[in-house]
């Protein structure tokens, strides 16, 4: 099941794994989308899902009732869920900094499942491998189910 918004956001769910690729504003349509595709991926892999959210080279805090819509989202429907990863592929100390700061928003969020962002998308496939137990496809599977995403 494959889902795209008019809001620069495509996504897809493939062998128990969330693919997400957005580019601009991170609104409700996405949130409601993800919910749509976490039941989907957890048809597909009972012992739980992955999420690949893929930023791209920047991310713009959501509007304060999309965080707390999401929040409300994520604390209401944790089941299934085996790791969440947010791909933020800016670089230099930028980038970085940027990575540093949606780390320290997610701990502070204490999410049910483990959060982490990350530079490439080897990095990510590499996360949710290591936290989704039995793990998923193999790596190079999950990576061409990502690039296989269009960019909006």
């Amino acid at each position: 099941m494959s889902e795209e918004g008019g809001a620069g956001w495509v996504a897809t769910a493939r062998d128990g794994v969330i693919y997400m690729r957005v580019r601009g504003v991170f609104t409700r349509e996405i949130v409601d989308a993800t919910r749509r595709l976490h039941i989907v991926a957890v048809r597909q892999r009972p012992a739980g899902c992955g999420i690949l959210f893929d930023a791209g080279t920047s991310l713009s805090l959501p509007a304060p009732e999309v965080r707390e819509y999401a929040a409300t989202m994520a604390a209401k429907y944790p089941d299934g869920i085996c790791a969440h990863v947010t791909l933020l592929q800016g670089t230099g100390f930028f980038g970085a900094a940027i990575r540093s700061a949606i780390t320290g928003i997610f701990m502070l969020a204490r999410s049910p499942y483990p959060r982490a962002v990350v530079g490439t998308p080897t990095e990510a496939v590499q996360y949710l491998r290591e936290h989704m137990a039995p793990s998923p496809v193999d790596e190079n599977a999950m990576l061409q189910a990502f690039w296989a995403l269009p960019t909006p």
